[in-house]
């Protein structure tokens, strides 16, 4: 079950970045091993990679979305990989 969560989950925020941002989204199996080694109850799964995406991974996509924006640069792409222990953000 909760494997089913691990990629559901990031699956909504791949279509949600898609649809809205009309930018790919992609994430490895690193990054979705790490999510869920940050899981500390089993019981509330999905709940908790919910908050750990949400509050983790969106805001600094988005805060760098809007400084390239202002900017004027592209963002073609988003790669979540883990690099030191920890979520890698490689705005392409």
């Amino acid at each position: 079950m909760l494997a089913t969560i691990v990629r559901l989950r990031p699956g909504r925020i791949a279509r949600c970045v898609t649809d809205h941002r009309t930018i790919p989204f992609s994430y490895d199996e690193d990054a979705m091993r790490l999510n869920v080694s940050r899981c500390t109850a089993v019981e509330r799964g999905e709940r908790m990679i919910a908050t750990i995406l949400t509050h983790t991974l969106l805001p600094v996509v988005n805060r760098e979305f809007l400084a390239r924006t202002l900017t004027g640069s592209a963002v073609n792409g988003v790669p979540l990989a883990v690099a030191n222990g920890d979520f890698d953000y490689q705005l392409e």
